[in-house]
């Protein structure tokens, strides 16, 4: 679901028709306890994003959320993560987009954080205009890089995120080094 788009113009009636459905589509997510994803989507101002923090916090922070393609700030990655249920998805816009806020990537929390491809969108290379799910190493190599952790280490956290946030059983174990882990 995208959540808020002020990414053109837009009048205060496309505002307010988007409020509305955000509004009923969190009522349906807390009625059935499902996930909520949201693309907050803004040109790089925090507007969006600020706008459904606030619907969110006027009754359904204790939902579940999925702030897919996450790129805000420093300063809007802390605001979400108060929420107790929200993990970031991060794509390859932050390799080529220069308005994408890279430092918040390494802020955001170990148990937080959600690699994705976003195919056919957003693609990491600039060889590539349509994306595709392969693309998502570079995405990880990426990340990994900027977080200075092992690759290896970054892809199966992402990955138990990922499945724990969705409610999907584990098929493999966790290597013994890891310790304990967030739950």
């Amino acid at each position: 679901m995208q959540a808020m788009s002020h990414s053109t113009a837009m009048s205060a009636a496309n505002a307010d028709c988007q409020e509305k459905a955000l509004l009923e589509m969190l009522q349906i997510a807390q009625r059935r306890q499902l996930p909520v994803i949201l693309h907050c989507r803004d040109r790089g101002s925090g507007d969006a994003a600020a706008r459904v923090l606030a619907i969110i916090r006027s009754g359904f922070a204790e939902l579940h959320y999925h702030r897919h393609c996450f790129d805000g700030s420093i300063e809007e990655l802390r605001e979400w993560q108060s929420l107790p249920n929200v993990v970031f998805g991060i794509t390859g816009k932050f390799l080529k987009d220069t308005n994408t806020n890279s430092d918040a990537i390494s802020r955001i929390l170990p148990h937080q954080l959600i690699l994705e491809s976003d195919a056919p969108s957003l693609s990491p290379r600039s060889c590539c205009e349509v994306n595709h799910p392969w693309n998502l190493i570079d995405v990880a190599l990426a990340v990994s890089q900027r977080r200075n952790i092992p690759l290896n280490i970054l892809n199966w956290m992402a990955n138990d995120n990922a499945l724990r946030f969705y409610g999907i059983p584990k098929l493999r174990q966790e290597p013994a080094s890891w310790g304990p882990r967030p739950r």
